[in-house]
């Protein structure tokens, strides 16, 4: 299941289950217990940690019925897949998509996107699928701040601006979320906070601007490729420096739009025109999306010259007060869709919680599509 690319409209009548092995056990074709087959009637008759057929698999349930106890908050999803064309070829929409070394996913704020000055902070929240290219960039040109992916041991984030990158290495261990956030101060010093925390500063920057034409226009990479794969979510951009008691203090928490200094906040929603809501001052509100081919070949044969395609994704995260860490498979907190079980599930085979799982699916209708790389 390295490239799996699904749109289903899955009506279950009575529960079923798909069972997924360590990497050691999987296998392109699967059969038995890998299948979709049935299962019992209700989640009651099933513990909610073992699988009668599998006793040793980690049981996860799905119920979109646990749909109306759970609230959302939006985020970016920037993967490898082509999305839907309003007006193209369907046979064409959710295709796996790498050329050139680049991916199709990219925000762009176009010209109004904000130039910061002599003093700024910008932070947000990550999810890096630690897949694709090595180098990824997240937010910039300048400045910016990226992910490099290293072999065998935890990944680096580099942040800068102009030319100058500076490297935090070995903080990101896990596929997960992590909050990142850098202040610059022209008379002081250029300083990286993960989750809240000091985690590097750079002295020798003192004196040196950015560039009054270098605005911070990309979000999830460059145009010329190295873009981000993984999630995003809650960019905001400031034209002050926050102390480190302030980031901390309002990482976890929605803004108003109207605080001071305040000059780009996206926290992922959409209005109904398809745009990324800007709720700073700068209203600076952004289509997502783009018009025409993308790959070599398209553009040569003249396919999709007028089409516009939506690549990026706005997904949600569900929490509730019974389950505020989001759903975790358990009979307390289910998971509300067959994609949301998907991304826990890869998120634990990524972070090497292996052993084997079994996915028991609710009866009712699922209309979804699921597109993941690299599953297991």
């Amino acid at each position: 299941m390295r490239n799996l690319q699904l749109i289903i409209v899955l009506i279950v009548f009575g529960l079923i289950f798909i069972g997924c092995k360590a990497p050691e056990e999987s296998s392109l074709q699967s059969t038995g217990e890998d299948t979709i087959t049935s299962s019992d009637n209700h989640f009651t008759n099933t513990s909610s940690d073992t699988s009668n057929s599998c006793p040793n698999c980690i049981v996860l349930y799905i119920d979109k019925e646990s749909l109306s106890k759970y609230k959302t908050n939006n985020y970016l999803l920037l993967d490898p897949f082509e999305g839907h064309r309003q007006n193209g070829l369907i046979t064409e929409d959710f295709e796996f998509y790498h050329e050139s070394g680049s991916f199709p996913d990219l925000i762009d704020l176009t010209e109004n996107a904000p130039t910061l000055g002599e003093t700024f902070t910008i932070e947000m929240w990550i999810f890096p699928d630690r897949l694709g290219e090595q180098h990824q960039r997240i937010i910039g040109p300048t400045p910016h701040i990226s992910f490099h992916m290293a072999i065998n041991e935890a990944s680096e984030i580099r942040y800068g601006l102009n030319r100058k990158s500076i490297r935090v290495r070995r903080i990101i261990k896990n596929v997960d979320w992590y909050h990142v956030a850098i202040t610059y101060d022209s008379n002081d010093d250029f300083i990286f906070y993960l989750n809240g925390e000091e985690v590097d500063r750079y002295k020798h920057l003192e004196g040196r601007g950015i560039s009054p034409d270098n605005a911070t226009r990309y979000i999830g990479g460059k145009e010329d490729g190295g873009k981000f794969l993984g999630k995003i979510d809650d960019v905001r951009m400031w034209n002050v420096v926050r102390s480190q008691e302030e980031i901390k203090a309002k990482m976890n928490q929605t803004l108003t739009g109207n605080e001071t200094g305040l000059v780009a906040y996206y926290p992922m929603d959409l209005n109904n025109d398809w745009e990324l809501v800007d709720l700073s001052p700068r209203n600076n509100n952004v289509k997502i999306g783009r018009r025409g081919p993308l790959s070599r070949a398209a553009t040569s044969s003249g396919k999709f010259t007028g089409d516009f395609i939506i690549n990026e994704e706005i997904r949600p995260r569900y929490f509730s007060d019974d389950c505020p860490d989001g759903p975790d498979g358990s009979l307390t907190c289910p998971f509300p869709t067959i994609r949301s079980s998907m991304d826990n599930l890869y998120k634990r085979i990524k972070n090497g919680q292996y052993g084997g799982y079994h996915l028991y699916i609710r009866e009712g209708r699922y209309t979804e599509v699921l597109n993941k790389w690299h599953l297991n």
